[in-house]
Order: C-alpha cells, then sequence, then structure tokens
C-alpha cells in the first residue's frame, strides 16, 4: 500500500524480487522505509484532514471483506483483505478515467505475488456494499474510497456510486480467476 501511494523506491521495492529472508540489512532499509513513509503522513495531518486519509487506500472495499468473512465464522487477515481492496478500489478510478491502467495492472501482479487470492460468491456483493456503505469516512451516506492515478500520486478521499463500487466488486471476481 505504502509503495502505490509514495512511489519511488518504495514502490520499485515491491515490484522487485523481495530480499533473501536472512538479508536482515535489506529488510531492516525497507522496513525503515515505509515506517518513514508512514510517520511523514501521520506527521503532516494528525487528526486526518487532508492528506492522511490516502493511508485508507484499499481500506473501503478491505473492511467489507473482512465483516463478510467474519459473518460466515472466517477470519480474513487485514493485509490480505486491504490488498484486495487495493483491486477493488482502483477498478472504480478506473472507469472515472482517474486511475493509470499500468497501475491497476502492476498492483495485481504485485498482491498477487504476496497474497492468496480473497474470494467471495457474486451473490455476496450486495452485502459487501451494504458494508462499504458503514464505512467511518463515508459521509452523508456516500461511499468513500482513495484512489491513486500513479505510483506516488494518490487522489483526495471521493465518494463513489453504490452500483460502481458493486461492478468494481463484480469485475474483481471475474479478474481474480486469473490471478489465482
Amino acid at each position: 500500500k505504502h509503495g502505490a501511494l509514495a512511489g519511488n523506491q518504495l514502490w520499485d521495492l515491491c515490484k522487485g524480487v523481495f530480499p533473501a529472508i536472512g538479508n536482515n540489512e535489506a529488510w531492516l532499509a525497507a522496513i525503515r522505509s515505509n515506517a518513514e513513509y508512514k510517520v511523514k503522513i501521520t506527521e503532516s495531518d494528525f487528526l486526518e484532514k487532508d492528506i492522511r486519509a490516502q493511508l485508507n487506500f484499499g481500506h473501503t472495499a478491505g473492511h467489507a471483506l473482512e465483516s463478510l468473512a467474519l459473518s460466515m465464522g472466517t477470519v480474513l487477515p487485514h493485509g490480505q483483505a486491504v490488498a484486495a481492496g487495493m483491486l477493488i478500489e482502483p477498478l472504480c478510478a478506473l472507469e472515472m478515467d482517474l486511475c493509470d491502467v499500468a497501475l491497476y495492472n502492476e498492483l495485481a501482479e504485485v498482491i498477487s505475488r504476496h497474497f492468496e487470492v480473497v474470494t467471495f460468491q457474486r451473490s455476496h456483493i450486495p452485502t459487501l456494499i451494504e458494508y462499504c456503505g458503514k464505512d467511518k469516512k463515508n459521509e452523508s451516506g456516500n461511499i468513500a474510497i482513495v484512489p491513486v492515478k500513479k505510483p506516488g500520486q494518490p487522489l483526495p478521499k471521493m465518494m463513489v456510486d453504490p452500483e460502481l463500487l458493486s461492478e468494481s466488486f463484480e469485475k474483481y471476481l471475474y479478474d481474480s480467476q486469473s490471478l489465482s
């Protein structure tokens, strides 16, 4: 998530081959870079009034997927759910011509290398949209997402039509078959 938001070396690290498990120096540098990015954002907007909202990239759809899993008696790890959200939410932005298709393709490639594909049934989509509608980032009953145009170019939080989000969940299902 931070790699897509920050761009530069963090994104390059995500796209490349991760350091070997025993390469503590390389991992420490990657972790430090990731933490420094998050600290920079949170310190500049402690009360989440502006740019800190970008840290919610993938979270609206991700939280809905977590809630669906819990309602079915299973647990979906937060990182895995947000990773799926990082594929679902950009589909909305693509439809609105706000996201670069190359970013979506790179996200799909990176996420499929590091996370299991999150699956659900098409019949679950109305429930997922209902969960999205209860997210804390929403305003005046509108569903909020945080799109990213290109690596290093997050856009401000925006409201999306529930129907568009529903179509994005459906497209994710279709796309995820090729990611498995």
